[in-house]
């Protein structure tokens, strides 16, 4: 029997791929596919319109890396399992040729293929042993390559699904979808030898994601300053790859779609209104300007979001005498304890930071000894208050201030048709948080998605910290609350107006511990106890006779007068 020797190198080009049309995928290559396809570069993105022909490029890679290399083993990435099952794997087999698949695992969503070395044995005699002798040399010469189909769905802790795997290549199709973070996770599994340890990138356009937040440009893009060494960008559109798909396709749009729908997905126009954002409303031309510091007499208010394990993050607004709102400042920090955001705080805290919204969570009180997180940043003099546990008023309210209205006026370029929020440049991550803020998607039986009404958490913890002191800027105070109220038509520094016999806070506006430790040492009234009823009646012993009713009376009457009525 023939057993090639596994130290031997081949050269054998890929076998031609025929596509669903009938055209050989080799034959039919345009020019951007062939830059693509020829360029060495470690990490490569395409971003496209509709039917340009995105995922059969990087299908293609994959056959290639799988084709070239012994033993090789990548992923294919999509957000969820139904959308590989659905599109990846049934495409992928539509492409591949039928002699190359090995076998093929629905439940583990893999596929085995031939390669070069396992392609050469079989043909000079391998494949007329018995499969499990076919196995045996096929492992020993690594004739066989290895795709795995998974999905980038979940949070942080669901990535580590792949913290032990060691990969020659990966490949994720709609990457839109995907982030940083599944990227640099990917890149640290990249250690498969001998591969050529590339990754490849198709996206779709997104409409409501300007390219300066797009992580994909940011990256890649040769016109993005953080554009990193290794990385190329290539920009497709449908009309390019009209030869590869069906003749009546592009009239098909035209009825078939809106004509925003055409604009985006096939034109590919960027200018458009966000769709399937929380806050399509949201424009950095309108909403952010050039940082500058609040004027001395405007009121301001700090509402933070805490975490333990995510992020604390805290927003610094100031409210205009005319009503609008400024976000001036942001701070986010993993990892530090309660000491080191106070100690920030305090850094900032002025007499006019009358407004502490803090997360509504904090205030849980700890059964045994009653004490919250709330508490610890109230004993560093930071009068916070828990802000609105619904998200929706707080998402409305963010809304009603980005929405322009035509008769406000703009306080800093004075011009007519103005929003009621504003945004510094400084505050870079609560600028693109609100970009990416996106409402959840549910998924159906059949793996479709449809919005909801809740918002995706994730990446949302400046928004948060900023919902809530809108809300308690933009909500009157009544009398008797322990918020600060103060006068906006005043010019000078706001006066406080609280009655003294109510309040906890100073004449500054900081909070007086001495008033909260003096209601802490009032003594508990304890009510008495009952004494427990161990009877099966809940009356008491003697109980009055209940009153006659004009039922009862018609009854008795009839009873006496020999008639008988059953009700």
């Amino acid at each position: 029997m023939w057993i090639p020797d596994v130290d031997f190198e081949l050269d054998i080009p890929l076998p031609r791929i025929r596509m669903p049309n009938g055209k050989i995928y080799q034959d039919a290559l345009h020019d951007y596919q062939l830059d693509f396809h020829n360029d060495p570069t470690k990490y490569r993105a395409i971003v496209g319109t509709v039917a340009s022909g995105k995922s059969a490029m990087g299908t293609i890679e994959v056959f290639q890396h799988c084709w070239e290399f012994r033993d090789n083993f990548g992923f294919i990435l999509r957000e969820t399992m139904s959308q590989n099952r659905l599109a990846s794997i049934r495409d992928f087999k539509r492409l591949c040729p039928k002699f190359l698949i090995r076998r093929q695992n629905s439940d583990d969503g893999t596929i085995t293929l031939l390669n070069q070395y396992g392609y050469a044995a079989m043909k000079e005699g391998v494949h007329k042993l018995r499969p499990r002798e076919q196995d045996e040399i096929l492992e020993e010469i690594g004739g066989t390559s290895m795709v795995v189909f998974t999905s980038f769905e979940g949070t942080q802790d669901a990535l580590q699904k792949w913290s032990s795997s060691t990969i020659g290549f990966y490949f994720i199709d709609q990457a839109e979808r995907a982030n940083e973070d599944i990227y640099e996770m990917l890149n640290h599994r990249l250690r498969h030898q001998p591969s050529r340890r590339q990754g490849w990138f198709c996206a779709n356009w997104r409409e409501d994601v300007p390219n300066e937040y797009e992580w994909l440009w940011r990256l890649f893009s040769d016109d993005s300053p953080n554009k990193r060494p290794h990385h190329t960008y290539t920009e497709v559109l449908t009309e390019v790859n009209a030869a590869n798909v069906p003749d009546d396709f592009t009239e098909s749009l035209d009825y078939a779609q809106s004509d925003y729908k055409k604009a985006v997905y096939v034109r590919g126009e960027k200018e458009k209104k966000m769709s399937g954002a929380v806050f399509p409303d949201y424009s950095p031309k309108i909403h952010e300007i050039r940082h500058q510091d609040p004027e001395a007499h405007w009121t301001k208010g700090i509402g933070l979001d805490h975490g333990l394990r995510d992020p604390t993050a805290f927003v610094e607004v100031a409210l205009l005498p005319t009503g609008e709102i400024y976000v001036y400042g942001e701070y986010e920090s993993s990892g530090s304890i309660v000491s080191e955001h106070a100690n920030e705080l305090l850094s900032r805290k002025t007499p006019q930071h009358l407004y502490w919204a803090i997360d509504p969570t904090v205030g849980n009180r700890e059964p045994i000894l009653g004490m919250s997180v709330l508490y610890t940043y109230q004993r560093y003099g930071l009068p916070f208050r828990c802000g609105p546990r619904d998200v929706a008023p707080g998402i409305s309210r963010l809304r009603e201030c980005f929405e322009v209205d035509p008769s406000r006026v703009n306080p800093f370029t004075q011009e007519q048709g103005s929003p009621c929020i504003f945004i510094s440049e400084r505050c870079v991550r609560l600028r693109e948080q609100i970009l990416g803020y996106r409402f959840q998607e549910n998924k159906t039986h059949i793996g479709y998605k449809v919005l909801s009404e809740k918002p995706h958490k994730l990446n949302d913890h400046l928004i948060d910290a900023l919902r809530f002191i809108v809300m308690f800027i933009t909500i009157p105070q009544t009398s008797a609350s322990e918020a600060p109220g103060f006068d906006v038509s005043s010019s000078s520094a706001p006066v406080l107006n609280i009655p003294a016999e109510k309040s906890i806070y100073t004449a500054s506006g900081s909070l007086d511990l001495s008033v909260i430790y003096e209601q802490a040492l009032q003594p508990v009234i304890n009510e008495p106890k009952r004494k427990r009823c161990y009877s099966s009646s809940w009356m008491s012993p003697d109980p009055p006779p209940p009153e006659k009713n004009w039922l009862d009376e018609l009854r008795a009457s009839r009873n006496n007068g020999r008639i008988v009525t059953r009700y």
